[in-house]
């Protein structure tokens, strides 16, 4: 379909022609002139549920006109993915409402959902590297020569061949000698922190959190493996850093594999936080490239809706295999009791 009615050809153009940021292109250029990802598939389609509503249109106006914004890159990729939760949710059947800001509310969720029995709120979020890793990647493409990045060059023929080589750690840079820093450390941590305070949440009714890691960092495809609790390779175990985002304890274990060095949890998982820093939010759909899971929370005050339960399987891309919820009564908490007992047991090794 035409995506004439949803931008303006001044809007087409200002994307077409935006500089590089950090080596890529502008987050809507791609969907707009390339679909070159799975990512981009799914905002397209998500753009075509909009274009055939003129009332959506209407509602999703200023979030579209983020999304091609060029002055705050962030933001409109945190549009964009606003834009796939809706596509999505609307994709698998559920009863969709935008919600817009409310001055009397305060901080108000992003939509709010049915699949009838029952309102559900969602807010969307996504969440993106380290800032000094985007910084690092300008520089990177920028040709700068700084601590970090190593170049070289190599003549082939008539002509030359240059190489640069940087590590990235899309949670930041472990900081030596701290006792609860690591590369796994500082992603659990920093998934872990999204949307503390819980300020859109509204009370007495269920609501969840949509965590868009697709713009987490280069490697967003590799990630569906990180929301299982242990992932094992050819010379150890390494912690999945979703799964203990989410599940994890005070004092856990976090495996790398190779790294010898014994690092534990600092905190409690999101859903294990009590007290002031407690967690609402009755599951946590986590998104990224070719992936989509469903996080329940077996401590939460309000559950979530039957209904509600089993359409998000019906969501695009959903791994069920990698989901943790209440598909039979009490299944989310027995699986992060059977996985922390395994954890437990593995990390108990003399050569952890």
């Amino acid at each position: 379909m035409s995506i004439e009615p949803i931008f303006s050809a001044q809007q087409l153009e200002l994307v077409k022609n935006a500089p590089l940021y950090a080596g890529d292109r502008h987050p809507a250029w791609s969907v707009l002139f390339g679909a070159a990802s799975a990512v981009d598939f799914l905002t397209r389609r998500s753009l075509d549920v909009v274009g055939r509503s003129v009332d959506l249109q209407h509602e999703m106006r200023n979030t579209l006109d983020r999304a091609v914004n060029l002055t705050n890159i962030s933001d409109a990729a945190a549009a964009l993915a606003e834009l796939r939760a809706l596509g999505g949710m609307t994709e698998a059947g559920l009863l969709v409402r935008p919600l817009a800001p409310s001055s009397k509310r305060g901080a108000t969720p992003d939509f709010e959902v049915d699949a009838d029995d029952g309102s559900v709120t969602v807010e969307v979020h996504a969440k993106h590297e380290d800032c000094a890793q985007t910084q690092l990647r300008q520089l990177l493409a920028d040709g700068s020569e700084v601590p970090g990045i190593e170049r070289r060059t190599e003549d082939y023929g008539s002509g030359t061949i240059a190489f640069a080589t940087v590590e990235l750690h899309p949670g930041g840079v472990p900081r030596r000698g701290h006792k609860f820093d690591s590369v796994q450390a500082n992603v659990i941590s920093k998934l872990c922190a999204v949307k503390q305070g819980e300020k859109q949440r509204r009370h007495n009714v269920p609501s969840v959190l949509w965590l868009d890691l697709s713009y987490f960092g280069p490697m967003t495809h590799t990630l569906l493996e990180q929301t299982i609790p242990i992932v094992s390779g050819n010379i150890g175990l390494t912690s999945g850093a979703i799964w203990n985002a989410f599940y994890g304890w005070k004092g856990a274990p976090i495996l790398e594999e190779g790294n010898p060095r014994k690092i534990t949890m600092g905190h409690d998982g999101r859903f294990r936080l009590t007290g002031e820093a407690k967690c609402y939010y009755a599951a946590a759909i986590i998104c990224f490239e070719k992936g989509l899971v469903l996080f329940e929370n077996p401590w939460a005050d309000i559950g979530l809706p039957p209904k509600f339960r089993r359409r998000c399987e019906r969501l695009p891309w959903f791994k069920i295999g990698h989901s943790v919820a209440d598909w039979a009564p009490n299944e989310a908490l027995s699986s992060v009791n059977l996985s922390e007992r395994r954890i437990t047991a593995l990390s108990d090794d003399p050569h952890w």
